[in-house]
């Protein structure tokens, strides 16, 4: 359902008297979308299969990867019948992530084996559930996941509200923008071996991010960046990155597009 306009102005105003740093942040992100919308060109991607990416990540270890898919659609079924109790929440459901992004993200975890997974927005949780649900098979590892939620009331309640309770002590939730919380937060868990993208989708937030986390990514690690298309940074990124792998690929229920890249051993 998400919340009205009228509703997200009041709560800005309110917001300005007492954090006027987060509500100046907005504005910027206000400013940084409607940017992007005037002088940016979107790049002219050439997506890889679904498929292709999938066997690509399961050559990365001795996976058996019907399992892994068998794991990943139960959770999905999960997932989907929870987000039914969410329509009358105050987070419009076109912040939750396509379930081709879930899934690819659960399956680099169960074969990456990650012990440092670092992620960008939150929402509801779609892929910190899946992510948090392969560490927790994996039996190691722990998400470190930075959020501003949009405005409404009662509104932080939601962020990861679709994450199971099971997996919620490998959670680390850190609350702001990632220009802010990222340097500080990277500085803590010092290197990632897995990275995604799925805050803001502008070409300055990505390209922050990527050139930010990928000196501190181990050798073989694995960056996901959902909804890519709308701008070039991504491709940018690939162009100025030794990378084993790359690839762009199609999602299932919404218009965009998802990349992905393997750091090189």
């Amino acid at each position: 359902m998400g919340t009205s306009k009228l509703t997200k102005i009041r709560e800005w105003v309110s917001l300005t008297a007492q954090n006027p740093v987060e509500a100046m942040d907005r504005v910027l992100t206000v400013v940084d979308v409607k940017s992007d919308k005037m002088f940016v060109t979107p790049p002219d991607y050439k997506p890889v299969t679904y498929d292709s990416v999938w066997d690509t990540l399961l050559a990365l270890g001795n996976f058996d990867g019907d399992e892994i898919a068998a794991e990943a659609a139960a959770l999905e079924d999960e997932i989907r019948k929870a987000s039914d109790a969410l329509r009358d929440a105050p987070i419009n459901p076109i912040h939750s992530a396509d379930f081709a992004l879930a899934r690819i993200c659960y399956l680099a975890t169960r074969v990456a084996q990650p012990g440092v997974v670092l992620e960008t927005g939150v929402a509801y949780g779609v892929t910190s559930a899946f992510i948090l649900s392969a560490l927790e098979k994996n039996g190691d590892g722990v998400l470190h996941s930075i959020d501003l939620p949009p405005l409404g009331r009662n509104v932080d309640q939601f962020v990861g509200a679709l994450i199971p309770d099971a997996v919620r002590h490998r959670w680390r939730l850190y609350r702001g923008v990632t220009k802010r919380v990222l340097p500080k937060l990277l500085s803590q868990v010092g290197t990632v071996d897995m990275f995604v993208h799925d805050s803001l989708h502008t070409y300055r937030n990505i390209k922050f991010e990527l050139q930010r986390v990928t000196p501190q990514l181990k050798p073989g690690a694995i960056v996901i960046a959902d909804d890519i298309d709308e701008n070039p940074a991504f491709e940018e990124w690939e162009a100025e990155t030794s990378l084993a792998f790359s690839g762009v690929v199609q999602e299932e229920r919404k218009d965009s597009m998802l990349g992905i890249a393997i750091m090189p051993q």
